[in-house]
């Protein structure tokens, strides 16, 4: 049997959107079952990585989330004075 995100989000007492939020950054192992490829995700949750899940949570604090890529390079324009003369 595998649980919803609906399922997932009343088990653990927050609403959906949570659920979605830990499946986003990693927290929470999810298998998209969509039937197209780029189409609406269809997330369910199988029982053991609910249960690692929950372990993890209450064993202390949060595991850090991953660090994100940023993308390009920040570019610094340089000031240029014309000189009088």
């Amino acid at each position: 049997m595998l649980f919803t995100v609906q399922q997932v989000a009343a088990r653990c007492q927050v609403d959906q959107e949570q659920v979605l939020s830990w499946i986003h950054s990693g927290e929470l192992t999810a298998i998209n079952m969509a039937k197209k490829a780029g189409g609406r995700p269809l997330w369910r949750i199988r029982p053991d990585k609910l249960d690692e899940f929950e372990q993890q949570r209450t064993a202390g604090a949060a595991p850090e989330p991953k660090q994100r890529r940023r993308s390009g390079r920040l570019v610094i324009p340089r000031i240029v004075r014309a000189s009088v003369g």
